[in-house]
């Protein structure tokens, strides 16, 4: 790897991990996230954490799209917080991966959450563990949406 690219991916890594941070802790505590941000920036040197391919041009409309999911997340918890009827169709429901790569499959687990009513519990083969609050919602679509939003995104869809 030349200087410059080592340069590169140095200012880049350290970026992603200073906005980790400001979107974790609020833009607060720099004291603190200065140093985790160094951190980790060592480790991730240290270890020798694998690149991996991100697509900028997808990058806003994941970012949309990432928003209005977590809006309407929002607004489905505030229905049943007011709701007099609790939901009676939660339950573990199990979502085929798409991707045979570890990192995408991570990441969808980590970010399915946003979904309204889902939460990514275990992967285990080519299969992702999810508890849905409400089975008789069409989960399976968005699911396989973000995840083709998020291959798109790591330029995986291609596979």
């Amino acid at each position: 790897m030349t200087e410059f690219a080592s340069s590169a991916k140095l200012l880049i890594t350290g970026a992603i991990f200073a906005m980790l941070w400001a979107i974790v802790s609020r833009n607060q505590g720099w004291w603190m996230g200065g140093a985790i941000v160094l951190a980790a920036l060592a480790l991730s040197f240290r270890v020798g954490l694998p690149s991996f391919r991100l697509r900028p041009q997808f990058l806003p409309g994941f970012i949309l799209y990432f928003l209005s999911r977590q809006f309407v997340g929002g607004l489905d918890v505030a229905r049943r917080t007011v709701s007099a009827t609790p939901t009676k169709h939660a339950g573990w429901v199990d979502y085929p991966l798409s991707s045979a790569t570890e990192r995408p499959r991570v990441l969808l687990s980590a970010m399915i959450g946003l979904l309204p009513g889902t939460l990514g519990a275990r992967i285990t083969d080519d299969k992702l563990l999810i508890h849905t609050l409400d089975t008789t919602l069409d989960w399976q679509q968005e699911t396989a949406q973000l995840e083709q939003r998020l291959l798109k995104l790591l330029g995986e869809d291609d596979q």
